[in-house]
């Protein structure tokens, strides 16, 4: 079968987010890894995830990038999430310091997975 059920990513809505359209509420691990930088030396930034547009606390995990000049770094995050239909998760990353410095996202692999 398909590796997304109940599933849709990436909706006009929500372009950013990934949907559940499931007929029940069920609870999902989500986990999601980066490879990421930034273009100002030393930035303090934040990866986080949220549920219909609020970051889970407990998923904030903050990370001191360097600059592009140099290599990117790793950051990890996970959550356990109840979603009902409609509910949606999103992947959140800022820059703490500097809302001038860019981040770039090399890689991200987001999983989800009901349990």
């Amino acid at each position: 079968g398909p590796l997304i059920n109940d599933f849709t990513v990436a909706t006009i809505d929500t372009p950013f987010g990934i949907r559940y359209d499931g007929g029940s509420e069920k609870m999902f691990s989500v986990q999601v890894n980066v490879s990421w930088e930034c273009e100002g030396k030393i930035e303090e930034c934040e990866l986080g995830i949220a549920k219909n547009g609020q970051v889970k606390t407990s998923t904030r995990q903050k990370c001191i990038l360097d600059d592009n000049n140099n290599y990117p770094r790793n950051t990890s995050t996970c959550g356990l999430f109840t979603l009902a239909n409609d509910d949606y998760i999103e992947v959140y990353a800022r820059n703490n310091k500097s809302a001038n410095d860019q981040i770039t996202v090399f890689n991200a692999n987001i999983v989800i997975a009901e349990l």
